[in-house]
């Protein structure tokens, strides 16, 4: 076995913390009573970078180091605001007992306006597993999964959400399957099917791209404030005692073939997870399950 997936921190303003700092495990030295003992991992590593510091990476070497990953076949994580949920927190709630929270999964391309939304690929599919992965770790037992389709200006209700409970069974995750109507920005553009079929790598002008990720932002956010007592961004959203949303899966879309657009995908990426609590950006590249057994 070798690695095959790169997660990085997301590229944002947020003052950059060490979370390892926090954890015995790292921050002691690995037998330090005995003469020659491992030295704390904290010491083999730098620092985190000071708040307001320059940064190592430019954007453009940010965004180039993501499209990178994806042509050498890695699957790729950007983990933004993870830090914010300790996990102990998810165990138990203030009376001691277990605590309803959501896991979010989007398993559509959102700056996907058109070409099928109700299809899930196999970056969907690698969503998934790593939704499901999660909630096998013991802190997260008490997580409830919910998946989110979108359905499309004319596709009829219902249809998608068949389709998904077909594989959910066949690949035993237990999850609540809802749908949601497709917003602002799906019927825009050309019919005509793209390579890439976003506006990540289409044609479309800036002013509509930055329209439908606000849009696809708004309805993330309004899912997860939806029926949980609580507002939107995770349990830090609200002092409701009801079940909030503890982290959120979206797709990660391909970075653009052109470099000069970088900057304006990574923009994108910002706008469409702003304020929306420990969320991963998740592109898979490999087929993760199987249904021939």
């Amino acid at each position: 076995m070798k690695p095959n997936t790169l997660v990085l921190g997301f590229y944002d303003d947020a003052p950059p913390q060490d979370h390892f700092l926090t954890d015995p495990a790292f921050s002691e030295p690995v037998d330090s009573t005995r003469e020659g003992g491992s030295p704390a991992l904290s010491t083999l590593f730098p620092p985190p970078r000071a708040p307001g510091s320059p940064r190592a990476l430019s954007p453009q070497d940010y965004v180039a180091t993501v499209a990178d990953a994806l042509k050498m076949n890695k699957n790729v994580v950007l983990a933004r605001a993870s830090g914010a949920l300790p996990p102990e927190r998810l165990s138990r709630g203030s009376g001691g007992t277990s605590q309803l929270h959501h896991v979010d999964v989007w398993p559509l391309n959102l700056l996907r306006p058109r070409g099928g939304p109700g299809y899930v690929d196999v970056c969907g599919l690698f969503l998934l597993q790593m939704a499901t992965i999660l909630g096998m770790v013991p802190a997260w037992h008490s997580a409830r999964l919910r998946i989110f389709l979108c359905l499309g200006p004319q596709e009829a209700p219902g249809a998608a959400e068949g389709r998904l409970r077909v594989l959910l069974s066949q690949l035993r995750i237990r999850a609540e399957v809802q749908e949601v109507v497709w917003g602002e920005g799906a019927e825009a553009g050309e019919p005509e099917a793209e390579e890439e079929g976003d506006f990540v790598n289409s044609r479309q002008g800036d002013t509509e791209a930055e329209a439908l990720a606000r849009s696809a932002n708004a309805l993330v956010r309004a899912q997860q404030g939806r029926g949980t007592g609580g507002g939107p961004g995770g349990p830090e959203g609200g002092d409701a005692e009801g079940p909030t949303t503890a982290l959120t899966f979206l797709y990660l879309p391909r970075p653009p073939a052109d470099p000069a657009r970088y900057p304006r995908y990574l923009a994108l990426l910002e706008t469409l997870s702003r304020d929306l609590g420990p969320t991963l950006l998740v592109h898979g590249v490999t087929p993760v399950t199987c249904t021939d057994l």
